[in-house]
């Protein structure tokens, strides 16, 4: 699965979802998500596929998305402004 496709489906994603990517992170990147349960931690993720980095959680995609929405933008912008918060833990 690519990264484009998993944050243009985010109906899709579970509060407890987790999306990893591998780099360098485009829209393009090959991405998975991650339904965490109880017991189960980031450090055994990272044991299973040393490949692919955390991205963003879940509910701050679905977050993110709305704001950026709600202000009027594109589907396009919103894909980038998720790549940029990922990479910057901030807005442009």
């Amino acid at each position: 699965m690519r990264l484009k496709e998993v944050l243009s489906d985010t109906d899709s994603l579970d509060e407890y979802d987790v999306i990893y990517a591998k780099r360098p992170w485009s829209l393009n990147a090959e991405a998975y998500v991650v339904r965490y349960q109880e017991g189960q931690t980031v450090i055994r993720f990272f044991e299973d596929a040393p490949s692919f980095e955390y991205f963003l959680e879940a509910p701050l995609v679905k977050d993110i998305r709305q704001q950026v929405e709600d202000a009027g933008r594109s589907s396009d912008e919103v894909l980038d402004v998720l790549l940029y918060y990922a990479e910057n833990d901030a807005f442009p």
